[in-house]
Formats: structure tokens, C-alpha cells, sequence
């Protein structure tokens, strides 16, 4: 009896300690966990919809709890909405609560908090302000024409993949287009821009979205606005060669010439076009038949007028208005000399240091140089930028106004003396002080023919020696 009394007393105290154990484990457990009631603004969207909304809660050593729900949104009238997490592990004070808006799989609003969770529902969460979600720009272009002239419809593509964000879209474009010139932000995404030179520019585009705090983006390409090499004038049917940009030393690098052709400088010029020979009495001919203007001194003299000799007798009048009726215009000084140069540094000639009968059409004759007066133009050999006639023949007159102390004072970018002329509207009428003469002609001595050497007369004055090629200014 007393041992059935002992073992079941035993028996008693285990179930009782097992009983007061399970009730601790209980207790543990539910000290780990806890539920959170997240309270998220919403005012920030763009629009009224359908989002679903993820929040996730995370904290050091301890596995993240997330919950995806959907909502229909008014920001207006609803800003807040609350979203309960439950059996969330509990380790105290700042916890991350991350907020993500999506539609259609794309993350749009973002959102981040801390919280300090405790037992019982008996939490710190503070209201989550969900804001647009954090993402990259990216602006791009492509070209549909580079080739000469126009710069046209550039197309801008906006890549959005490193962020997915699909959900803001392009809402303006700028263009710069480095020439000074600039397309101002608008809906145009499609561009284009003509160039009045040739030359290498740097484009740049600026993209801005729609995102409520816009993002901008901008992407820069260079390109080289290019001419054609050779142009043949639909006037005159002249060959006109492209003369490359470039820089020079102007003026007489020997010091034989006289004291205007001093000192030697340094000049830049644009590209430009310039008649492959003097104008012909051919071309001439054309000129007075379509516009009426009167026939130039020595017109019928059989020494000079013949159709593959340069015309002479012209004024400078004369010549300026064949440049504008051609489409053209006379070239400057500074471009005469550089393109007589042919690309040789510091010589003589067009062709170098040694003057001979066999390259040019200057006082006597001899060898290749058979004419007394004027000679066919394009007989003797050409420069270095296939130009003829350079030295000899005939002088030509020049845009510029003459100025003896001109290069002492020079610009060295695209120099000119006096005041600039377009060679449209007549806007040469009113020109009375002297032009410059340049490349000596068929009379003159060797220190004539240089390509430094400069002389110069009234604008009125006519002559056998005096004649004239044209230039043109690339059109993009």
C-alpha cells in the first residue's frame, strides 16, 4: 500500500513538471513573435489605380517576413492604408520595413521606415511615406543621315533596362548641337539641324522624364559635317576643288618682296571652294548673255579673246557680279594665297623655290610658256590642290580691300580687310576703295609671281593683265 502510494505520487510530480514545462515553451515562443500593423501613405502617386503593394521586415540574424497585397489607390482621398503583418520574429528596436508599389510587375513607389516591434501588438511603426522608385536614365542617338550637308532627323532612343522603368516615359528633349546653336526642352524627339561649315561637332542630347521629381539624362556624340570634294558649278560649269581647313604662314618668308608682304604670320581658314581656273571668256560669254551685262575692255581684241583664255579687261565690279550671278563670290587674300600655296610651307611658288617657263605663263617665253600674252587656262601643270594658273596668266583680283599695313594687324582666323561683303543683293555697289590683285599675269617679272606677292588698283580700273577666279563657301 505504501509503495503503490509513493508511486503514484511520483507519478503525479512528473506530469506536473512536464506540465510546467510545455507551458514555458509556450511562453518563449510567444516572446519571439509578434504582429505589425504598417501604415503606408500613398499621397505621392501618380495616379488612381490598382497597385500591389510588398512589404518586407528584416533585422540582423533573423529571416525576412513579407506580405504581398493589392489595393486600389485614390492618393486624393485615401492616402493611407494599413497593412498587418503577423508571427513576425521579434529581436527589438529598428527593424527595416522596405515598401514596394508595383502594376504589372514593374516597381513604381518605394518606401522605407524603421520599427521597433514589441510584444503584443504593442508597436512603434511610423508612417511610411512611399515615394517614385529610385532608377536609371539612360538617353541615346542614332543618326538617320552623316553623310555631307544637312544633319538630319537624329532619332533618340531612351534605354530604361538597367531599372526597368518603363513606368515614366520621355517627357521632353533638348539638343545642343555644337555650333552655338540649341533646340530649347520640347515633345520633338526627332531633330534636325543644318550646319553653315564644315567641320566636327559634338551633339548633345538631354532627356528629361515624366517622374514626379524628373530625372535627366544626357548623351553626347560628335560627327563630322563633311563637304563634298569637288563641286562643279551649275552656272559656269567651273570645277571647283574643296580646299581643306587649315593654317599657314601668310606673307614673303624670303624678304624679297616688297614691304607690304611683310610680316609673315599666322593665319587659320574654313574649307572652301575656289574655280579650278581663271573664269574663261567661255564662261564669260554666258554671263553677259543671260544677264545683259556689257561686253569687258579688249572683248574683241583676237589676242585676248579667245574661248579657253581667261577674260580680262573686267573691273572689280565686273567680277564681283559674275560671282553673284554664278552663286559664288571673290575669295579673300588670305584664302588666295593658302590655296596658291598647294599646301607647301614657306615657298616661293605654288610649286616651290624655282621659277621656270615649263610651270608658268609669265614675262617672255619659253619652253612650255609659248604665249606672249594670255594662254589657254590649264595649260601648264597644276598645284598641290589641283589649281592652275596660280602664278601667271592674269592677275586676279581679290574681295579684300587693299591695306598695306593689313598684316601687321591681322586676325589670324579668316582674316579680311575692309568691310565684309556677302556678294548678294549688289551689296558691292557701293565699293570704291582699292582691291587687291594677287598671282601676277603674263607681263610680270618672277618677284610678281610669287605667292606672296600683292598688288592692288581702284576698283574701276581695267586692264590686259587683270582677270579672276571665283570662291564659294560650303553649303552643309
Amino acid at each position: 500500500m505504501k509503495l503503490a502510494l509513493i508511486m503514484l505520487t511520483c507519478m503525479s510530480l512528473a506530469l506536473f513538471l512536464f506540465a510546467c514545462g510545455d507551458d514555458d515553451d509556450d511562453d518563449d515562443a510567444s516572446e519571439q513573435s509578434t504582429t505589425a500593423i504598417i501604415p503606408i501613405n500613398f499621397s505621392n502617386l501618380l495616379e488612381a489605380g490598382d497597385y500591389d503593394v510588398r512589404v518586407t521586415i528584416t533585422s540582423p540574424n533573423m529571416e525576412k517576413v513579407t506580405t504581398t497585397q493589392n489595393f486600389s489607390i485614390k492618393p486624393d482621398n485615401q492616402p493611407t492604408e494599413e497593412i498587418t503583418l503577423s508571427n513576425i520574429p521579434f529581436f527589438g528596436v529598428n527593424q527595416v520595413v522596405d515598401v514596394e508599389v508595383s502594376k504589372d510587375g514593374t516597381v513604381l513607389y518605394q518606401g522605407e521606415g524603421l520599427a521597433s516591434l514589441a510584444r503584443d501588438s504593442r508597436n512603434d511603426v511610423p508612417e511610411i511615406v512611399v515615394n517614385p522608385a529610385g532608377h536609371e536614365l539612360v538617353a541615346t542617338f542614332e543618326l538617320t543621315e552623316e553623310a555631307t550637308g544637312d544633319f538630319l532627323n537624329a532619332r533618340i532612343s531612351v534605354d530604361s533596362n538597367p531599372s526597368a522603368d518603363t513606368h515614366y516615359s520621355v517627357a521632353d528633349v533638348k539638343w545642343k548641337w555644337g555650333d552655338g546653336q540649341q533646340t530649347g526642352f520640347g515633345k520633338e524627339f526627332a531633330a534636325s539641324h543644318t550646319y553653315e561649315k564644315v567641320g566636327e561637332y559634338t551633339i548633345t542630347l538631354t532627356v528629361r522624364n515624366s517622374a514626379p521629381a524628373p530625372l535627366i539624362a544626357e548623351h553626347q556624340q560628335t560627327i563630322t559635317i563633311t563637304a563634298q570634294s569637288e563641286l562643279v558649278s551649275e552656272k559656269d560649269g567651273a570645277t571647283m576643288p574643296l580646299i581643306p581647313a587649315g593654317t599657314f604662314e601668310m606673307g614673303d618668308h624670303f624678304g624679297e618682296g616688297l614691304p607690304h608682304e611683310s610680316p609673315v604670320h599666322t593665319v587659320s581658314i574654313d574649307a572652301f571652294y575656289i574655280d579650278v581656273t581663271e573664269v574663261t571668256n567661255a564662261m564669260y560669254q554666258k554671263f553677259m548673255e543671260e544677264t545683259g551685262h556689257q561686253p569687258p575692255e579688249f572683248w574683241t581684241e583676237p589676242a585676248f579673246n579667245a574661248p579657253d583664255h581667261p577674260v580680262v579687261g573686267v573691273t572689280w565690279h565686273d567680277a564681283a557680279t559674275y560671282a553673284q550671278w554664278a552663286g559664288k563670290r571673290l575669295p579673300t587674300e588670305a584664302e588666295w594665297e593658302y590655296a596658291a600655296r598647294g599646301g607647301l610651307v614657306g615657298k616661293r611658288y605654288p610649286w616651290g623655290d624655282d621659277l621656270t617657263h615649263e610651270k608658268a605663263n609669265y614675262k617672255g617665253t619659253d619652253g612650255r610658256d609659248i604665249w606672249d600674252r594670255t594662254g589657254p587656262v590649264g595649260s601648264l601643270p597644276e598645284n598641290g590642290y589641283g589649281l592652275f594658273d596660280m602664278a601667271g596668266n592674269v592677275w586676279e583680283w581679290c574681295a579684300d580691300e587693299y591695306d598695306e599695313g593689313f598684316y601687321a594687324i591681322s586676325p589670324e582666323s579668316n582674316p579680311f580687310a575692309g568691310k565684309a561683303i556677302a556678294f548678294v543683293n549688289d551689296d558691292f555697289d557701293s565699293v570704291e576703295t582699292r582691291r587687291v590683285w594677287r598671282g601676277g599675269s603674263w607681263s610680270s617679272r618672277n618677284t610678281k609671281v610669287t605667292v606672296s606677292g600683292r598688288a592692288f588698283s581702284e576698283p574701276s580700273v581695267t586692264g590686259q593683265i587683270t582677270g579672276f577666279r571665283c570662291a564659294r563657301t560650303p553649303q552643309p
